[in-house]
């Protein structure tokens, strides 16, 4: 008969788990655009973004034609003037452009409500002393490339204060009104003055293929930003992309089946408020990248802060050397993150090589990545969340970084995931745990707020120096193979749950786990599966083959150790209470032991911090 405090823990399994997918479920996007897609799409409850007609190229007839000849240009229309090399579009209507501009700068001053489409076509404008092109009003500006052509916009190192009005333009394309970029055609931007790209409404960027060079940020837009199945290549001194409104319903950026590749010295994607990218293939190297790190594996992380300048403000780097040479006052510190939003960030696929000082991943608020391959190197937390990180990738190779996986409520739902750590490898640090005051308690804790990491599935390897497998509240294994090798130093322990009750509960799934026992946390006790804690005589050196096998000889779980050792943890389905099993290590037997009436065996006595409710290791001397 299945005792009550077995049934009490299944159903508060089924409830957690019921939890995490329908808060999953609601972090997910609500809508993603398909080709030449149309309308309103939401993408939360706060976000949604328009797409017209217009944002789409088209063909064109009757245009007025701007023909730019070098020091100056010709235009037939009157709605066209022409001053000092200067081209001023003054009404709405559709322009057609060629040709180059070797010192001057287009203005659209058109009515309020008034669209104009600006169709560049083999079209190169160079400023020495402010923008290419200028838009200083219009209801909205198209700015459409001609298949097969190439087109350049550049402005100068030093802006002629006499030309700056009220909107003080600080960018080689300029505009206050929402642009849209869409054709087929290359636009290249290189803002030698500050950035590249300076929108104070919207920027969609819909075809095409954009380069900007920038001084400063590369793309710099204030409403929000929507980037569709176009490459964007962003070389600049301070961010590469971002959306800085501050109102919640502003402040997005929404990038899909987008090509990016990102060199900046600050942050590589930003959003004051949410981030959604779909299906996006993104090279991104931030700060110069993890080399250039600031944060020293001999000094803890100041934790859900985002350490070393974490959140929105961060960055303890100091000058960025810029890609363009100029006007460059990009030399306080800065946050330099790969992906950063402020609310919510969500990957849903796509594939990704990051590079960053700091973390490459980051949100103020949630994290959401559902599919997507990820190479990461880290010179901080591979990917950090404030509150949820919810994650099942393809794959994730973390190869580098200070603390693999971090939030303050951690549920892994799938993957093959690769962590190497010089602090902790996977870190649950939420509300109520040390870094905001201990919870305090004998009793084992095992309410639906207590479990702050979770593992539901995958292929998890976690090399760490730090702890391993770390929750400052309960921590559940329900499915999936979870392998930790390290820490070799008795600091820290390759598992490590809060203190005042908390546990780690296994339910399923399997679990290696080798590294020192000084700090060594085992499952809990009252966990439905069976664990066994070896407490070594001897340590046993890195590279060191671990199999553990049953009675007949069958393998129930192996591994190869990255680190020296001398306590391992096994958790497996296949264990079972009152069989025996064997511990070999380089092919000769280390122990024995036969599971009794308890779900959680010791080995040894070699000590180790116990845990609450049979949940550790001064046990055993099973021999």
């Amino acid at each position: 008969m299945i005792s009550s405090k077995r049934i009490n823990i299944i159903a508060l399994l089924l409830t957690a788990l019921v939890l995490v997918f329908v808060v999953y479920a609601m972090l997910l996007p609500q809508n993603s655009i398909t080709d030449s897609a149309t309308g309103a799409i939401s993408y939360s409850d706060l976000h949604t973004i328009t797409i017209t007609d217009d944002d789409y190229y088209s063909d064109f007839s009757g245009a007025e034609t701007i023909i730019l000849d070098g020091a100056t240009a010709v235009s037939d229309s009157v709605n066209v003037s022409i001053v000092d090399g200067n081209v001023t579009v003054l009404g709405g209507g559709t322009y057609l452009l060629s040709g180059t501009l070797d010192d001057g700068t287009l203005i659209v001053n058109s009515a309020d409500d008034a669209e104009v489409r600006l169709i560049l076509d083999g079209v190169s404008i160079t400023s020495s002393d402010f923008s290419a092109i200028y838009i200083m009003n219009a209801a909205k500006t198209v700015i459409s490339l001609v298949p097969g052509t190439e087109n350049t916009l550049t402005d100068g190192s030093e802006y002629d204060g006499s030309k700056q009005d009220a909107g003080k333009p600080s960018a080689a394309l300029y505009s206050k009104d929402s642009v849209t970029i869409n054709g087929s055609g290359s636009l290249t931007v290189n803002g030698n003055y500050q950035d590249g790209i300076k929108v104070n409404d919207i920027l969609r960027v819909t075809e095409g293929t954009l380069t900007v060079n920038a001084n400063e940020d590369g793309i710099n837009v204030n409403d929000y930003i929507v980037m569709l199945d176009v490459p964007v290549t962003v070389n600049s001194g301070g961010d590469g992309i971002k959306s800085s409104h501050e109102d919640e319903d502003m402040g997005f950026v929404v990038l899909e089946g987008t090509t990016l590749s990102v060199t900046s010295g600050g942050d590589g994607v930003s959003a004051t408020s949410a981030l959604y990218i779909n299906d996006v293939t993104a090279e991104i190297t931030t700060g110069g990248g993890s080399e250039e790190s600031s944060t020293s594996s001999a000094a803890p992380s100041d934790g859900m802060g985002g350490g070393n300048g974490g959140g929105m403000g961060g960055g303890m780097r100091g000058g960025i050397m810029s890609p363009v040479g100029g006007n460059q006052t990009v030399t306080e510190s800065v946050s330099s993150k790969s992906l950063k939003a402020g609310t919510d960030l969500l990957i849903s696929g796509g594939t990704f090589v990051l590079d960053s000082s700091e973390d490459t991943i980051h949100s103020n608020g949630d994290v959401t990545i559902d599919g997507g391959t990820f190479e990461i190197t880290a010179g901080d937390d591979a990917v950090h969340a404030d509150v949820n990180l919810v994650i099942s990738p393809d794959s994730m190779n973390i190869s580098e970084c200070y603390e693999g996986l971090e939030g303050a409520y951690i549920t892994i739902n799938g993957g093959d995931i690769t962590i190497v750590s010089s602090d902790d490898g996977i870190n649950a640090s939420g509300e109520g745990t040390s870094s905001f005051g201990m919870r305090m308690g004998g009793s084992e804790k095992t309410d639906d707020d207590d479990f702050w990491l979770i593992v539901n599935g995958g292929n998890i390897v976690v090399e760490t120096s730090g702890d391993g497998f770390d929750s400052n509240g309960s921590a559940m294994l329900n499915g999936g193979t979870l392998k930790i090798y390290g820490p070799e130093d008795s600091g820290n322990g390759s598992i490590d749950v809060g203190d005042g009750g908390y546990v780690l509960i296994i339910n399923g799934g399997s679990l290696l786990a080798a590294g020192s026992s000084g700090m060594a946390e085992n499952p809990s006790s009252s966990s439905p599966q069976c664990s066994i804690a070896f407490y070594l005589d001897d340590t046993y050196s890195a590279g060191s083959a671990i199999v553990l096998t049953d009675s007949s000889g069958t393998e129930i779980i192996s591994g190869t150790s990255t680190k020296k050792f001398s306590w391992i943890c096994v958790s497996d389905s296949a264990l079972m209470q009152g069989e025996t099993y064997t511990l070999t290590i380089d092919g000769t037997e280390a122990a024995s032991v036969t599971i009794d009436d308890s779900t959680l065996t010791t080995y040894g006595t070699g000590g180790g911090m116990g845990g609450s409710n049979g949940g550790g290791g001064m046990g055993g001397g099973r021999r």
